[in-house]
């Protein structure tokens, strides 16, 4: 009597979860089409004359071989900027 019960409930909630996470998702999209960014491509120079200097600039990563670049992170406020080199 109880098994058909906690199955029932489990698939309920299994079905819930990611229906909430997608309309997350989208309303942070939509909240962040307005804003300006930097465009794909620039250079560090290029973002750092843009919008200033950023809050952080994190140590790079990679690089150890070609198939594994050097990135560059860095955190603004309202965004984060990957360079690959």
């Amino acid at each position: 009597m109880l098994r058909p019960a906690l199955i029932a409930a489990s698939l309920a909630l299994a079905f819930t979860a990611p229906a909430h996470a997608d309309r997350l998702l989208i309303e942070r999209a939509q909240a962040s089409e307005g804003a300006t960014l930097p465009a794909r491509g620039q250079t560090m120079a290029q973002v750092e004359a843009r919008f200033g200097a950023p809050a952080r600039k994190l140590e790079p990563r990679g690089g150890q071989s070609a198939a594994w670049p050097v990135i560059h992170r860095w955190e603004y406020p309202e965004f984060t900027v990957y360079f690959e080199r």
